[in-house]
């Protein structure tokens, strides 16, 4: 982000930020503006002055932020201006770089242009491509090209790489005991998606340090105009010396806006399993099921009538295909993710504690298939499907090798009832049709079979790829 952070009289400040909030909307650009009592170097500083705060993505409005304190300063009367404090100017950029400037009501022409060459010259050093990701092409066109989703996703995998401690903040409903209200909050993890995706609606927070070594990768998002990250530092919640983090926000920038329905992007999957209601996109699923004559027998047609009846009544029903397979036998599969090309797949049917699923062999007989054997079917297939959801009983091992190549899997950690499938499948498909994402779906599922008094809530794992 840039900041620019300018003290004068508080009269002046008021004037420069009125001024400046048209150049912004005018440019389009989201600002944050704020006028302090003192500048921040009071300490240091002769005279102590309001302090007005700029805070905005890129830096296509510094030099017109400049040009507006130039103006005012020019209309000051000279004979006063000597006798007053120059308005004084500090730009930093989310390149690390900073430029100061005072400026006064007797600045020679000479001084003025000396001051303009070398604002444009900092914006310049901004935008100036030194690692040699440049994105002009995309930004220009309709569409991204592959080679700049190459680039952009190289940035998100070093993003991915670094950010490995995410955590959300969330405040828990009071509770009351012996007369007193005890207040409660959770500190948990989150995913790199979701920060994303939901910062401005969440707090999310990242480790400092780990902030810190990203960075250039911050930087390079905004100039691309792909990503611009807000940091809070008034925000901060330590765990302990070694444990501090910081609440960020994201802006999402134009070309953000393309990558979100490029398939290659490698968030794409997460964002569009979000289903929003705008959106014409559907979304195909696959129940895959199998019940061997010689294993014990499941109610898989209720669960799928279920499945059937909560998209069905959701909604966003038009978006979805559901269909099914039952009875499948291995190489069912396949055939199935090629013909129907599905983004979900939702297996329902027996697990054996060795880790293996139990598919049918030509004669409705128990045919187990290894995780190995099913993750490297699945990674054939790992731009198509992003979920998978495996209603068996231990089913975890499963669902660790599958998340290899699937940006999303869900298994069991345990043998797993049938209420207690059926119920999970309710709830995860309510919140799908709902449109919300995958995970809030695993959530609801969990939670549908607590409010059910079934104590398998905890078996059901959530498990996301990382990319």
């Amino acid at each position: 982000m840039t900041s620019i952070k300018i003290s004068s009289s508080y009269e002046e400040l008021e004037m420069i930020e009125s001024l400046s909030k048209g150049i912004f909307r005018e440019n389009e650009i989201p600002v944050e503006t704020q006028i302090s009592e003192f500048r921040t170097d009071s300490i240091e500083a002769e005279i102590v002055l309001p302090v007005l705060s700029v805070t905005f993505s890129g830096v296509i409005a510094v030099v017109q932020i400049v040009n507006l304190v130039l103006n005012i300063q020019e209309k000051r009367n000279k004979t006063i201006a000597q006798k007053d404090t120059p308005i004084s100017i500090k730009i930093e950029t989310s390149n690390g770089k900073e430029l100061d400037l005072k400026i006064s009501g007797n600045t020679t022409n000479e001084e003025i242009k000396k001051c303009l060459n070398s604002v444009q010259q900092f914006v310049d050093d901004f935008l100036q491509d030194h690692d040699g990701i440049s994105l002009k092409n995309s930004q220009l066109g309709e569409t991204v090209n592959s080679t700049d989703i190459e680039k952009i996703n190289l940035l998100f995998r070093g993003l991915l790489s670094n950010l490995t401690d995410i955590r959300e903040w969330k405040s828990l409903p009071p509770k009351g005991y012996k007369g007193r209200i005890f207040f409660e909050s959770t500190f948990d993890g989150t995913s790199l998606r979701e920060f994303i995706c939901e910062s401005r609606e969440r707090k999310i927070y990242l480790h400092y340090e780990e902030a810190k070594s990203c960075k250039g990768f911050f930087y390079i998002l905004e100039r691309e105009n792909v990503l611009a990250f807000h940091e809070d530092i008034t925000d901060f919640r330590m765990v302990d010396m070694e444990n501090i983090f910081v609440r960020y926000e994201i802006e999402e920038l134009s070309l953000f806006k393309k990558l979100i329905h490029h398939n290659d992007f490698i968030l794409s999957n997460s964002l569009s399993l979000a289903i929003a209601e705008n959106s014409s996109e559907t979304i195909s699923i696959l129940l895959l099921s199998a019940d061997p004559s010689d294993a014990t027998r499941l109610r898989l047609g209720e669960e799928f009538r279920e499945i059937q009846d909560k998209l069905q009544l959701a909604k966003l029903r038009e978006r979805f295909r559901l269909d099914q397979r039952m009875s499948v036998r291995p190489v069912d599969i396949s055939q199935s993710l090629l013909d129907l090309q599905p983004q979900i797949v939702h297996f329902s049917g027996h697990g054996l504690t060795s880790g293996e699923l139990c598919f049918e062999n030509k004669i409705g007989q128990v045919h187990p298939v290894s995780p190995d054997a099913l993750a490297a079917l699945f990674e054939q297939f790992t731009n198509q499907v992003k979920c998978v959801l495996l209603s068996a009983c231990y089913s975890e091992a499963q669902a660790v090798a599958i998340v290899k190549h699937i940006d999303y899997v869900i298994g069991m950690n345990q043998a797993i009832g049938d209420k207690a499938a059926i119920t999970f499948a309710i709830g995860f498909y309510q919140a799908l049709g709902a449109g919300r994402t995958i995970r809030e779906a695993y959530k609801l599922g969990c939670v549908q079979i607590r409010l059910q008094s079934i104590p398998e809530h905890l078996t059901p794992i959530f498990l996301e790829r990382n990319t």
